[in-house]
């Protein structure tokens, strides 16, 4: 059984996004739009999920998101240019992570900010990248 909880939520100019997802503030409005098209969906996910001791230990990292997919959970990076701006650093800790978690996890979908565009955006994407829900 899923537990429904609301958030506070901030009005775009034709959506209503959460500004709390799991918990976590939302980093940005591409992944607020994923978030949701996945609520929508009934896709199960974690959101800031920490591994290698997340923020807290040097060399950690933190997943935006971690979709609960079978036969092994899917980690999805939203690469915006603020917090993930392209270069070399993102795109190695990216590789160590497919590298280093091959036995457990699919590899990591990085989807662009720029293509996450509408709720209706991010349901296609994750329908694509994930498969059907």
């Amino acid at each position: 059984m899923r537990l429904k909880i609301s958030y506070p939520r901030v009005q775009t100019e034709d959506e209503d996004l959460p500004t709390i997802v799991h918990g976590y503030p939302v980093g940005s409005k591409e992944e607020a739009r994923i978030a949701v098209a996945a609520d929508q969906q009934g896709r199960e996910y974690a959101y800031q999920k920490s591994y290698f001791g997340g923020r807290d230990i040097r060399g950690g990292q933190v997943l935006d998101f971690l979709f609960y997919t079978k036969p092994k959970p899917t980690p999805l990076f939203v690469q915006g240019e603020y917090w993930h701006g392209r270069d070399s650093e993102s795109d190695l800790k990216v590789a160590q992570f497919a590298h280093e978690t091959s036995k457990f996890y699919n590899p990591p979908v990085e989807v662009p900010a720029s293509e996450i565009t509408s709720v209706a955006a991010a349901r296609v994407i994750l329908d694509k990248e994930l498969g059907p829900a």
